[in-house]
C-alpha cells in the first residue's frame, strides 16, 4: 500500500526540498538551514525532512 505524503509542508520542509530537488549536498543544506534559523542544524536533518516525503 502507497504511503501517503503530507499535504502540508513547513516553510523550512519546503526550502530542503527545494534545494534538494537542485543537487545540494546535506552539508550544503546544513548550512541553508542554518543561516535561515539563526539555529545549529545537523547534517542528518535535512536527510530527516526529505525523508518524511520521500520514504528510502
Amino acid at each position: 500500500m502507497p504511503q501517503r505524503v503530507p499535504q502540508r509542508l513547513s516553510g523550512i520542509d519546503e526550502i530542503v526540498l527545494s534545494l534538494t530537488a537542485r543537487g545540494s549536498t546535506t552539508g550544503e543544506l546544513a548550512a541553508r538551514l542554518a543561516e535561515f534559523s539563526g539555529a545549529t542544524v545537523s547534517q542528518d536533518a535535512p536527510s530527516r525532512i526529505t525523508d518524511k516525503v520521500v520514504p528510502r
